[in-house]
């Protein structure tokens, strides 16, 4: 039967509706194929049944000799017609026909002809002979091996293999151009994982490849100017990496780094290395993830993702189990690390934008009110609180400690308000029992909470910023326990917040106090004293430094008219009320003898004179010891129960200052660069040397650290702070204190941080730029000249 297609017709013999090209029937009802419209295409000209690649046309078998019969395909040219030259079929490297060339080098002797193949190259197309050893002698008919002449040596073979890989290479030492003697070659492997490299300097003239592992092009910011680097927010990409200074920078001395060619490195340069890799490591990690927290905050979403910090916290933990390392450690440390990002997130000035002390100070004389305690103030908010009293506190310094404690006081139920420079209580009962409270950044709000949350009977949570994060709990958390609570933290091998107390109430009221419990812990207990059931006793070792900041609760206290104890070895209050005064003032509340010796300092590096208000602390352990440090520096000194006054007056000729307590060191070493001899300075080891060695050499000045004192030598000074486009980092506000000194006689110092100190002490930016003059507080508009008031008529 005929087979049908599309249209009823039936298919031509020959044509392509016959068959698919896959060689099966068309199916029926399917009409001949259309032209494609391509050139040359398959469909265009008659098909021919389908036959696979490579298979030859199915022939009838016909010997060489044997003519052709009828209808059978005749050769291309008749057999009296001479052979006409073949051209390759293909293209040139896969031609079977082409005239193979003499293998080896152009007219080396021993070219020897190539047979053709089937491909370029094969091991058929020449005789196989069977396997032989390597520097076997061959045997007759055997290939010999290749060789350039017949006069020539063999020469050696090379095992098979990249060279990379080869194992049997001989391997050459590693000689750098121009760099006398050959060191031995590197084992394989990545040089940043390496341990066997030989670490090279990092800085500029090093030649590419050396030092510290380069980061790829790609990864790093264009290069910039260190000015256009340093100068802030001009040019510069938010969020963007910085970049990655030379390696002399930051590194103190001159010179540390090894140049190209020199001696081997020592291991301390080494570590200095792998140091400033870290810290600029740190540095883009800060910059990337504050760009990841700033972004969820403009969603309105929380500043930290727990997903993501449980993602990155697991490189951590696979980098301990890998290395041996201690997990809680370095938990600890992954924690800083994120507080470092979060604060770029929350504070976008931090790092961005310089702030150059260049006062100009001329005659001056300055006549303010004192900056009041800052430990001080905090006890009589917590004070007010616990008591529920009506209490004004002013003036005061309104810093950021202080504002974090009200604000968590009042979630705990307290009646707190804060306004330029003034906190008030209106009353209020605090109340622990099922809450959570936000402690802030500070040891001593923290342990201010939980002393007043002690006794309450009832489960409260406890969160707080990155430092308290890190902190330990754990000798708190024995002190806690034995009077009745349990103190434990939430997250695992995290020794810090958040924390949870649980409390029965008070089952016992003393403890010996352990040498690793913070004064803090043991302040807030004593202040919280007269709240407890049977109030509090505890005694102490010689070696816990915590004793002579339980002066400012005793002060307190006993100024709320409640009777304490204070000993050289133990601390005891009854239970009793607190008496809190309306408006504590005198020695109540005293000035800060950190901060007002740092104003009291200005007349002695830019003449004139300084008054303050407010009365010195007498109970206060810092104050014998600034006073006396203002005395040496040849201070005219004049202090009374309302006033405290400084003027300058000659130099001593011989300066030696006492800062064996580590708070005053700062404040020492900028009174010894304005010093125009030698000043020797006593420090504790505790004392932070190496910050006074750098603020010394960048103002021109040298420092010479010994055991126990630093010695700065006398010099003439640059005049200027060095290298002033290189911003300086201060570690603390009272090295930004004491660098608002050393400014008075070495100006335009730039500091990358100015917050810290605004954090501290927010008033002293606004006085210093102002040149240490006071201004008039505008008066604020009556209520009736307001403009915008709504008046509702019912």
């Amino acid at each position: 039967m005929t087979e049908q297609h599309k249209g009823g017709k039936a298919p031509k013999a020959g044509q392509s509706g016959a068959r698919k090209p896959s060689g099966q029937p068309r199916k029926p009802g399917q009409g001949p194929r259309k032209p494609s419209g391509k050139a040359g295409a398959r469909e265009d000209r008659d098909r021919k049944p389908y036959r696979p690649k490579g298979e030859a046309p199915k022939k009838p078998y016909r010997r060489k000799d044997e003519a052709p019969q009828d209808g059978e395909r005749k050769p291309y040219r008749s057999a009296d017609e001479a052979p006409r030259e073949r051209k390759p079929s293909g293209k040139p490297e896969f031609s079977q026909d082409r005239e193979r060339k003499p293998y080896g080098k152009a007219g080396a002797p021993g070219d020897r002809e190539r047979k053709p193949s089937g491909k370029a190259g094969a091991r058929e197309d020449r005789d196989r002979k069977p396997h032989r050893p390597k520097g076997d002698t061959p045997r007759d008919g055997e290939r010999k091996p290749y060789r350039a002449g017949a006069d020539e040596a063999p020469r050696e073979r090379k095992p098979y293999g990249k060279p990379e890989f080869s194992q049997d290479r001989e391997r050459k030492p590693y000689r750098k151009p121009g760099t006398p003697g050959d060191r031995e070659g590197k084992p394989y492997g990545k040089p940043e994982f390496s341990q066997d490299r030989e670490r090279k300097p990092f800085g500029p003239g090093t030649a590419p490849g050396e030092g510290a592992p380069q980061p790829s092009s790609a990864d790093q910011p264009p290069r910039r100017s260190p000015a256009a680097q340093d100068s802030g927010a001009q040019g510069a990409r938010p969020g963007a990496a910085p970049r990655r200074a030379p390696a002399y920078e930051g590194r103190g001395p001159a010179g540390m780094g090894r140049k190209p060619g020199g001696r081997p490195q020592s291991m301390t340069e080494e570590l200095a290395d792998l140091e400033f890799d870290i810290a600029n490591l740190i540095a883009r990690r800060t910059a990337l993830l504050g760009r990841s927290a700033k972004a969820r905050i403009d969603k309105g979403l929380p500043l930290a993702d727990p997903n993501q910090e449980r993602t990155l916290r697991r490189a951590w933990d696979v980098v301990a189990g890998r290395e041996g390392l201690e997990v809680g450690p370095l938990r600890g440390i992954f924690t800083l690390a994120n507080g470092l990002a979060y604060a770029h997130a929350t504070k976008p000035e931090v790092g961005r934008k310089a702030f150059y002390f260049s006062p100009h100070v001329k005659d001056l004389d300055l006549t303010m009110a004192g900056p009041r305690s800052l430990v001080r103030t905090r006890l009589w908010a917590a004070a007010a609180a616990a008591a529920g009293a009506d209490c004004t506190l002013a003036p005061i310094v309104l810093n950021d400690p202080l504002v974090e404690l009200v604000k968590a006081l009042n979630q705990a139920g307290a009646g707190l308000a804060w306004e330029d420079g003034t906190v008030r209580c209106q009353g209020g009962a605090l109340g622990f029992a099922d809450r959570t409270v936000f402690a802030g950044a500070d040891l001593l709000n923290l342990y201010l909470l939980l002393a007043l949350a002690l006794p309450q009977v009832g489960r409260m949570t406890f969160t707080g910023g990155a430092a308290l994060k890190v902190h330990d709990l754990g000798p708190a958390a024995g002190v806690f326990a034995g009077l009745g609570a349990r103190l434990t933290a939430l997250e695992p091998y995290t020794p810090g917040l958040p924390a949870r107390l649980e409390s029965g109430g008070m089952t016992h009221n003393t403890f010996h106090v352990p040498d690793a419990l913070p004064a803090e812990a043991a302040v807030a207990l004593a202040l919280a004293g007269p709240t407890y059931p049977d109030g509090i006793r505890f005694t102490w070792g010689p070696d816990w430094m915590g004793a002579p900041l339980l002066a400012h609760a005793a002060a307190v206290l006993r100024a709320c008219g409640v009777p304490c104890e204070l000993t050289g070895g133990g601390f005891s209050v009854a239970r009793g009320a607190l008496a809190v005064p309306v408006a504590p003032a005198g020695q109540d509340l005293p000035l800060d003898p950190l901060l007002a010796a740092s104003l009291l300092a200005v007349p002695r590096l830019a003449g004139g004179r300084v008054t303050l208000s407010g009365a010195w602390p007498g109970d206060d352990p810092l104050a014998p010891a600034a006073r006396a440090l203002l005395a040496a520096s040849g201070l005219e000194l004049d202090f009374s129960p309302t006033v405290a006054a400084a003027r300058s007056g000659p130099w001593p000729e011989a300066v030696e200052l006492d800062a064996t307590d580590p708070a005053l060191v700062p404040l020492a070493v900028a009174l010894g660069l304005g010093a125009p001899g030698d000043t020797r300075i006593l420090v504790d080891e505790r004392g932070d040397s190496a910050t006074a060695e750098i603020v010394a050499e960048r103002a021109g000045r040298f420092a010479r650290v010994k055991p126990g004192r630093i010695v700065i030598v006398a010099g003439q000074g640059a005049g200027e702070w060095a290298d002033a486009e290189r911003r300086m980092s201060s570690p603390s506000a009272a090295w930004t204190l004491a660098l608002a000194l050393v400014s008075l006689r070495t100006p335009n110092i730039g500091l990358a941080n100015p917050g810290g100190l605004a954090e501290v002490w927010p008033g002293f930016i606004s006085l210093f730029a102002d040149n240490f003059t006071v201004r008039e507080k505008e008066p604020e508009p009556d209520d009736a000249k307001k403009k915008g008031r709504r008046v509702r008529l019912d």
